[in-house]
């Protein structure tokens, strides 16, 4: 009996050992860190000034963006382009209008021009008029103008052509890259006369009212490849709140 009891004993003591050398921990899992996808963003070089805001907007998401002019723009693989004057353009799921501004003409403060008319817009760049004179033959303002725009095939100089209805402007005008550009130039040269988005204007030149006609406000176009998502379209929330909305 005694023999009996310590085999049994031995063996249970066998099968605990054995028992315990199984124990089988619980596995921890350790995920790796997400890493959000990074927005790709085509910006128009005509709202370059705006740039800014999509980054400061970014809280949630990683966002990269990339200015160019719309032509070169559009051929380059991005998530989201944002453009300006692309009126033709349906509002869809994945077309978004976020903004609006209106084209106005602009000289120099020491420029008295009282106003322009449709005809005066388009023979300035059509290079039929090449003096101050020969706008107001009455004034003794006078100089040859620098007539300034955009280049040809951009968004802006196109809906600037449609502005003053005419399908192909065609003439000599000296070329700015960006709106800015464009003020500054005419903030320099009192002889100097163009058109910007009506958010561009500074205290530096002087916006001179049309008498015949009147420039629509264009619109801010956000163009996505699919459709966004949540954290996506809180972006594109924030980024519409910082961008200029014309009066109704």
């Amino acid at each position: 009996m005694f023999f009996r009891r310590c085999g049994i004993l031995f063996i249970a003591l066998v099968l605990a050992a054995g028992c315990a050398s199984e124990v089988i921990e619980p596995l921890v899992t350790v995920e790796a860190p997400t890493r959000p996808a990074v927005l790709q963003v085509g910006l128009s070089d005509s709202l370059s000034a705006f740039e800014p805001i999509f980054y400061e907007c970014a809280t949630d998401i990683g966002v990269l963006v990339e200015t160019l002019p719309w032509r070169m723009l559009r051929n380059q693989p991005k998530d989201v382009f944002v453009v300006y004057g692309e009126g033709g353009k349906v509002l869809t799921e994945q077309v978004y209008q976020i903004g609006t501004s209106p084209l106005v003409m602009i000289v120099h403060p020491d420029n008295p021009v009282n106003a322009f008319s449709q005809n005066d817009l388009l023979r300035m760049y059509q290079g039929e008029i090449t003096d101050w004179r020969d706008l107001s033959p009455l004034s003794s303002y006078g100089g040859e103008m620098a007539v300034w725009g955009y280049m040809p095939g951009s968004e802006l100089q196109d809906a600037f052509a449609e502005e003053i209805f005419t399908a192909n402007l065609q003439g000599a005008w000296n070329v700015a890259p960006d709106p800015a550009a464009l003020v500054d130039q005419v903030a320099q040269d009192a002889l100097a006369a163009g058109f910007v988005p009506v958010w561009a204007v500074t205290s530096s030149v002087r916006v001179v009212p049309l008498v015949d006609l009147t420039f629509e406000a264009l619109p801010l176009l956000a163009i996505w490849e699919q459709m966004p998502d949540a954290a996506q379209q809180a972006w594109l929330v924030c980024v519409q709140s910082e961008l200029p909305q014309a009066e109704e």
